[in-house]
């Protein structure tokens, strides 16, 4: 596996280091897990903006389909 460098502040690698003697993992699985999770959040945030534009779509045909149907000339029978 290659392995690169990035720079952080040390206020963050000291976050990585405390994280990891938290959960006794490697500060390179912390991260890659890290990332993983974060990935599928953003995943999660953008399917549920879609959705609920979406429906919101749905909803608006759905009113438009019936809103003429109180007008059809047919008694309620009820």
């Amino acid at each position: 596996m290659n392995y690169t460098t990035i720079k952080i502040p040390e206020s963050t690698h000291k976050l990585i280091k405390d994280l990891c003697l938290l959960s006794n993992i490697s500060q390179q699985k912390l991260i890659y897990d890290s990332l993983q999770d974060y990935k599928k959040k953003i995943f999660w945030e953008k399917c549920n903006i879609a959705y609920s534009e979406s429906e919101n779509i749905a909803d608006q045909d759905d009113l438009n389909l019936y809103e003429n149907t109180l007008m059809d000339g047919i008694d309620d029978e009820y």
